[in-house]
């Protein structure tokens, strides 16, 4: 009995319920991606980029969410989890680990795909003021265009 709801479970609940969740998922995102495009057009914004912002908060969602409860449950330490010392290089893997959560976890968070995966060749910068003030340290563009002249 689904004692919230008053209704016997059963097969029949079963589908009816996976059925409107679908339903909802579908107008959810529809709302969703017009909402996007609505706000780029209005800010000038390129499509592509809201396009892109959206589905990377939608593929980062769910390993954010389980951050979150690991941390509200107290089964995650608040100050060095996967996701606040993420990305993981390949020498952070490799070399001594001394995190309180498994290499596993720092390769492939929750829902993470375990082929095509991209190694960062670095940590953040700087913790977050890194991450959001990148200085850009290479040659000006004048120099590539005499060096392919």
């Amino acid at each position: 009995m689904l004692d919230w709801l008053s209704i016997p479970a059963g097969p029949l609940t079963d589908w009816a319920f996976t059925i409107v969740g679908l339903v909802l998922l579908l107008l959810a995102g529809d709302s969703l991606v017009k909402g996007a495009v609505n706000m780029s057009l209005r800010l000038g914004v390129p499509a592509l980029i809201v396009s892109l912002t959206v589905v990377a908060f939608g593929t980062s969602a769910p390993e954010l969410l389980i951050a979150i409860q690991a941390i509200v449950d107290g089964s995650a330490d608040p100050d060095s989890n996967a996701l606040k010392n993420a990305p993981h290089t390949v020498e952070d893997l490799v070399g001594e680990w001394g995190r309180p959560y498994s290499r596993e976890n720092a390769c492939y968070p929750a829902g993470a795909f375990r082929v095509d995966k991209y190694w960062p060749p670095v940590n953040r910068v700087d913790n977050v003021h890194g991450d959001r003030n990148l200085i850009c340290t290479c040659p000006p563009l004048e120099d590539y265009a005499e060096a392919a002249e």
